[in-house]
């Protein structure tokens, strides 16, 4: 799938006689898998066509939050059963 060089080695770290640790270790380029997965991401990102106000009419009873916590959006029927309520 990918044609890339690798380099592969173990090293050898010893505590006393008795007990020595052997790490492997395995170095290539990921650049091309890298570049693979963000143009996934940024076309899943841009395949959603869904707006906000779809959402809320299938679910009215919804409630949209921002970063902060604080109510932005409420659905259809929340804003019927309570007309004070924040967020529009």
């Amino acid at each position: 799938m990918y044609s890339c060089r690798d380099k592969t080695s173990i090293s050898q770290k010893c505590f006393s006689h008795f007990v020595c640790l052997f790490l492997p270790s395995l170095s290539f380029d990921n650049s091309a898998y890298t570049r693979y997965r963000e143009v996934a991401a940024l076309r899943q990102e841009a395949s959603l066509p869904v707006r906000a106000n779809v959402i809320f009419e299938i679910f009215p009873f919804g409630i949209l939050f921002n970063d902060n916590l604080v109510i932005t959006l409420v659905g259809s029927s929340l804003r019927l059963i309570m007309p004070n309520i924040v967020g529009g």
